[in-house]
């Protein structure tokens, strides 16, 4: 679940250069803080929120897997396609 915070925090934040890529995600490992931005704009404030559960480091105190789902799946437009999308196999 950790490694899934970190990777949804990538999602929603763009950086341009990979120093400050690094700089923001060991900010987020190591003392949970997220960038100021976070908090001002209402969608990612709300990420920012499921984020920081995600990335606790008390991993009795992270959100499940199904609750994450849940949860970031409230904060999408619409649901992501995978949910909806049929699987071919092969043609």
């Amino acid at each position: 679940m950790f490694s899934l915070g970190i990777i949804l925090f990538e999602m929603r934040r763009r950086f341009d250069t990979g120093m400050e890529r690094a700089q923001a995600i060991l900010a987020l490992r190591q003392r949970s803080q997220l960038p100021a931005d976070f908090a001002s704009d209402g969608a990612n404030a709300q990420f920012g929120r499921v984020i920081l559960q995600l990335v606790d480091h008390d991993p009795t105190r992270r959100v499940s897997c199904l609750a994450a789902a849940m949860a970031a799946t409230g904060l999408l437009r619409k649901p992501p396609f995978f949910l909806f999308a049929e699987i071919t196999v092969g043609s």
